[in-house]
């Protein structure tokens, strides 16, 4: 997160495209899976992206090749991942 800014989390339903781009500045901004589809509509990608579980990496591809923000996958074989393993 972004120190003195609020987070904005944001889902993939249909009430995102009530969102005004014109505020994501002014938040820390977190999304998930398919938002992507999103970014050239408002002229800008998000500042970290949450992919929920790894089976997801499939269905979405290579939509994330080049985003340049912070990217997270979970990993759903684990409810409370091996942190130490990853490192």
């Amino acid at each position: 997160m972004t120190p003195g800014k609020a987070a904005l989390i944001m889902g993939n339903g249909p009430s995102i495209d009530l969102l005004d781009p014109a505020w994501l500045p002014a938040f820390s901004t977190y999304g998930s899976n398919h938002i992507y589809r999103n970014f050239p509509k408002w002229g800008r990608s998000l500042d970290h992206v949450v992919i929920t579980d790894s089976n997801r990496i499939v269905e979405i591809g290579n939509a994330y090749a080049t985003y340049t923000g912070t990217l997270y996958v979970g990993d759903q074989r684990y409810i409370l991942p091996p942190i130490n393993r990853y490192r």
